[in-house]
């Protein structure tokens, strides 16, 4: 290609092997999912593109259309039209060959997937290395036995005749060809070396009263050709048209036309309902309708084109040159089923996919002539879910709805204006899908060591969101630490609501106390002379806080409760109990535990 194309024609040169393929699905690559549609090839239904090299990691090929654009191709969209490889040249590097892939025309056997006339570029010419071959992209398949060309009548005797033939076109590196064979109505009568002339007299012949098949067929190491696309008709009442026109494989979009050439070197015009439709090349007796309508009558006339005038043949049988067939579609029934469904796990833990191959649509959209619309998927005959879109191939399923059907198994039918398809081949569900997901701990917060402490690091316990640490653990904690007028634990049998709990922290273990306790009236002695140095030293940093909760906020002493302690009316400055305690000396002890508010030596 030029390097002066514009921005949608890619300028790299491609090598290696190229693929002939067609177009599943039309495509539009600014209504994907990708950023830079830009990149990708526009597809179009039953059109015909080329493709290079492997696909790549992501799924795509690099290809090209016939009109030069290039990009790239989802893997998904297109069908090869030879099932193997087809290797055109080591490398495309020669601006003939890159013209070749541009603008050559293919068709196999004629086959067309499309509803109109398509249009018709002439064979164009690439080289084997060995001189130029005047061919067509799929006259060179590997998958294609490399067949005889251009038979000829050179002369007709009344028992005899003599006919020629050139050799066939064979691909580098195809193989080779041995022989030919040289057949009179499907029964070999000679078979002639490579190398040899290429003609043949055929003897034993009655041509006045019969007619006689002649077909040559190369012999090779993979199979040999195809006997009608090297034959012709001698002897009686020879006809320009072909015979035997039927209509096989026909369903609510679709048939296929066969025939018997009188010369594999005619070409031949096929009508639709009287009107002109297509041309299908010499050597091919086959052509494929797509795009059908569903329940309608059809009428096919086939017109050969005799490359030159049959002079052989008298007038009257050269004019007999059309041959008529009729046939009518299916009426329009339920869509084709999904083929390939399987279930994987989905994006997310509640979620399973499910994949599958859409069935073949029309370039309109359509699957035995009803217009699918989507797809849904069915667990025990209810519909789960479903996605609008014709050519879609996965969706997600919640797995809480497959519970609670308790079902193991997924099928899916194609959605259409005209109904529902059957159901596809059951998908099962894999049993580790259906196992609700095993709730994971979860792990308790840690909370900072306060200054004072000496302990080890403690830790609180996450009590969730019923749970709180309210009055509930505060009743616990709440007991005085002159518990039984000595510093001692609470008792055995204390409960509390939250029985059982001595801190917020599981994992610590409650301290037991040693040594001789410290007498009731030293420890408030202590208590108080502590009290006022911590109010003492947050007074200027708490200010601000006092002046405004000076009103609202008033403790009362918590040694009013002890007998002959204090007065009742005593009011404490607002320390807390934790600041009310850092400051004593009972903070000082090196067992000091601030979640179970006692203290031992």
């Amino acid at each position: 290609m030029d390097n002066d194309q514009n921005s949608n024609t890619s300028k790299q040169r491609y090598s290696g092997k190229v693929h002939l393929c067609i177009a599943r699905y039309s495509y539009n690559p600014f209504d994907g999912p990708n950023e830079n549609p830009e990149a990708e090839l526009p597809l179009t239904a039953g059109k015909y593109l080329y493709v290079y090299g492997d696909m790549d990691e992501d799924g795509f090929y690099e290809g090209e259309l016939l009109d030069g654009q290039r990009g790239l191709v989802p893997s998904n969209f297109v069908d090869f039209v030879q099932d193997n490889e087809t290797r055109l040249s080591s490398t495309l590097s020669t601006e003939q060959d890159q013209n070749f892939i541009n603008h050559s025309g293919p068709a196999l056997e004629g086959d067309r997937l499309e509803i109109s006339p398509p249009s018709h570029i002439d064979s164009s010419v690439i080289s084997n290395g060995a001189g130029t071959l005047d061919v067509n992209i799929d006259e060179i398949g590997e998958d294609i036995v490399p067949y005889p060309r251009k038979i000829t009548l050179i002369k007709q005797l009344a028992k005899s005749v003599i006919v020629g033939w050139e050799p066939p076109v064979v691909p580098p590196g195809w193989g080779t060809i041995s022989s030919y064979n040289v057949l009179v109505d499907k029964e070999v009568r000679m078979n002639i070396a490579l190398g040899s002339r290429t003609k043949a007299l055929i003897e034993k012949l009655n041509i006045s009263t019969c007619t006689y098949r002649i077909s040559v067929q190369s012999i090779t190491s993979k199979g040999n050709s195809d006997e009608l696309q090297c034959t012709l008709l001698v002897g009686k009442d020879v006809i320009v048209a072909p015979s035997n026109l039927k209509v096989d494989n026909i369903t609510q979009i679709s048939a296929e036309l066969s025939w018997l050439p009188t010369n594999s070197n005619y070409s031949h015009v096929i009508f639709l309902n009287e009107e002109e439709f297509d041309i299908v090349k010499a050597a091919s007796y086959k052509y494929h309708f797509f795009n059908l309508k569903p329940n309608m009558a059809y009428k096919v006339k086939v017109m050969a084109k005799p490359h030159q005038m049959p002079w052989q043949l008298p007038l009257e049988q050269r004019e007999k040159k059309e041959a008529f067939v009729e046939f009518s579609t299916l009426p329009a029934g339920p869509p084709a089923p999904p083929q390939d469904v399987t279930v994987r796990a989905g994006s997310t833990p509640a979620t399973i996919q499910v994949t599958w191959k859409p069935p073949t649509l029309t370039a309109t959209g359509t699957s035995h002539g009803a217009n699918v619309t989507g797809y849904g998927v069915y667990a025990k005959g209810q519909r789960v879910a479903e996605v609008i879109f014709p050519t879609a191939e996965n969706t997600l399923v919640e797995l809480m709805r497959l519970r609670s059907l308790e079902a193991k198994e997924v099928t899916v039918r194609t959605l259409s204006a005209q109904g529902e398809s059957v159901d596809s081949s059951v998908a099962a569900i894999p049993s580790d899908l259906l196992v609700p997901p095993t709730p994971h701990p979860r792990t308790a917060p840690k909370s900072k060591p306060l200054a004072s402490a000496g302990a080890p690091e403690t830790k609180e316990e996450h009590l969730g969101p019923h749970l709180k640490m309210d009055e509930s653990w505060e009743q616990t904690r709440s007991a005085s630490p002159v518990h039984g007028h000595m510093l001692e634990p609470p008792a055995p049998n204390f409960h509390s609501p939250l029985q059982g709990r001595r801190s917020p922290s599981p994992n610590r273990i409650l301290p037991q106390p040693q040594g001789t306790p410290v007498p009731n009236t030293v420890a408030k002695a202590m208590a108080r002379e502590a009290a006022q140095r911590v109010a003492e030293s947050n007074r200027m940093e708490r200010r601000s806080v006092f002046s405004e909760r000076s009103n609202a906020a008033q403790y009362a002493n918590s040694d009013d409760e002890e007998d002959g302690y204090d007065s009742p009316n005593v009011k404490r400055r607002g320390a807390s109990v934790d600041d009310f305690l850092k400051g004593s000396e009972l903070g000082k002890q090196p067992h000091y535990c601030h979640s179970e508010e006692y203290h031992t030596e």
